[in-house]
């Protein structure tokens, strides 16, 4: 599905004081011990009594949404699957993960990666167009994963707390805006944190040592080659080393020769082997150069032609993939289909090539096809979010509305947060003709920025298009007002 409407407000708008201020009130101490019964070394309870299990995902939660209403978010299927896969099997190889992770894209050609309470890891698809291999993204992916089990922002907190306590909330903020924007975030930590010079941009040199240790285990579990993280280092050290502003991943993350050296040394406890290329990666590099690296459609034809041309590439059929996504979006719909064609053919269940061919369909006359297709593989794959949002709009694009809405609201179940999925569910009802739903659906999408007010206007409407005698979904409605009001006077009092 060609989602090119993304979140483009600057992060400047996002609010840090908001974030500052309700930090510290959900820091309150708690009333009890808490047992972390997780069998993590010493080193990894610290902070519990600053910032509870419970408090950290309420935070990370808060800030997951005004981060969505302020941040440019790449809101792909194809790539969310491809991350989220990629995450997962990173989380399953850790011992005993303590949150529920959730991974997101950051629309952002610069190189970083970024961990904050909850579990929440952004990535920021410049990451992607610097890395050569899956492994390197995978190595990052650990790291971050590391500091999130070894829970290293509380225990930070922690140790700000026992020297200056009063600074707490305002030294909150300033992390949360260290770990999301560097340059925003050192200049906070200097105005609030001024006599704590030892503090790290956000975490301590010891803390990212210990994440370097668990996410060479974790990558090693997961499968990943071990000399990844030396290759991503050294490359990044030396592409960068005499640059006089370098790329955020490395003010949050610097890589001193020690540190490469280190990773070196662990990768030797492992046995080199030729590890297979990672078409996925290939694909998902493919698709973030064409669709979201600013560059235009047409350059992007031109550039993808001549490594075709060249056969140039570690995969040949990843530029073939690129090549077919950046004349789709040229408006080249049938040279697209032509170009996509062999690929079809090689990668007939790759869900990169089939939410391509799904928007060619479409677009060259062929949505009976492409909601066949589908429709197929929704049988087997009935939670996967690729093939059902793509159904799902098919559907919708083809009068179905009825039918999509029932997949959507299925899907919602497990994936109430899903903003692809809230969008198409509301074009659904509208579709549908049924316009109070339209409303509340939207309504849900905003609250899931933080746009309570909005929110509540949209509410507002539903109620006004719900017939009289529908007693149940107008207490529903009403109930969901109350909830949006009560939740905008709670931020409004922080």
């Amino acid at each position: 599905m060609n989602v090119t409407k993304r979140l483009t407000a600057t992060f400047s708008q996002l609010r840090a004081v908001t974030l500052a201020t309700l930090m510290t009130a959900m820091l309150a101490p708690a009333s009890h011990a808490v047992s972390t019964g997780n069998n993590l070394p010493d080193i990894g309870t610290a902070g519990l009594s600053a910032l509870t299990l419970e408090k950290e995902r309420m935070i990370g939660d808060i800030s997951m949404r005004q981060i969505r209403g302020a941040y440019p978010l790449i809101n792909d299927p194809v790539l969310q699957e491809h991350l989220e896969s990629l995450g997962y099997r990173l989380v399953t190889a850790t011992k005993q993960p303590i949150h529920p992770f959730k991974f997101f894209w950051v629309n952002e050609n610069s190189i970083n990666a970024f961990a904050f309470f909850g579990g929440h890891i952004g990535v920021h698809s410049g990451l992607y167009l610097h890395a050569d291999s899956e492994g390197q993204i995978a190595s990052v992916l650990a790291h971050e994963i590391a500091h999130v089990n070894q829970r290293h922002l509380a225990r930070h907190i922690e140790a700000q707390m026992q020297n200056q306590p009063a600074t707490l909330g305002a030294a909150l903020g300033s992390i949360v805006l260290a770990v999301l924007a560097p340059q925003a975030g050192i200049a906070a930590l200097q105005t609030t944190m001024a006599a704590s010079q030892q503090m790290s941009i956000n975490f301590t040199r010891k803390n990212e040592a210990e994440a370097d240790r668990i996410g060479m285990q974790t990558l090693v579990a997961a499968g990943y080659d071990p000399y990844a993280a030396a290759e991503f280092f050294a490359k990044m050290a030396a592409q960068y080393r005499y640059v006089s502003k370098p790329p955020q991943f490395l003010l949050t993350h610097p890589i001193p020769e020690s540190r490469v050296a280190d990773a070196q040394l662990r990768a030797q406890q492992f046995p080199r082997k030729a590890y297979p290329v990672s078409v996925d990666f290939q694909f998902a590099k493919a698709r973030i150069e064409a669709r979201y690296s600013g560059k235009s459609s047409k350059v992007m034809v031109q550039e993808f032609q001549r490594r075709v041309d060249k056969k140039e590439g570690r995969l040949v059929d990843a530029a073939v993939y690129g090549l077919a996504i950046a004349q789709f979006d040229d408006g080249n719909a049938k040279q697209a289909a032509k170009t996509i064609a062999p690929l079809l053919k090689e990668y007939p269940r790759n869900l990169f090539v089939i939410d391509a061919i799904t928007d060619i369909d479409m677009e060259t006359g062929n949505a009976e096809r492409a909601e066949s297709r589908l429709n197929d593989f929704y049988q087997y794959m009935p939670n996967n979010q690729v093939i059902t949002l793509n159904y799902a709009n098919v559907l919708i694009k083809r009068n179905k509305a009825d039918k999509a809405i029932e997949l959507l609201n299925r899907f919602r179940v497990k994936h109430p947060e899903d903003m692809v999925a809230l969008a198409l569910l509301s074009d659904a009802y509208l579709k549908q003709g049924n316009t109070a739903q339209h409303y509340s659906v939207k309504a849900d999408r905003l609250a899931l920025m933080l746009q309570y007010e909005q929110a509540i206007a949209m509410l507002e409407r539903a109620l006004h298009a719900t017939p009289d005698d529908n007693n149940i979904e107008i207490v529903k409605l009403e109930a969901k007002v109350r909830q949006y009001r009560n939740d905008l006077t709670r931020l409004k009092s922080l």
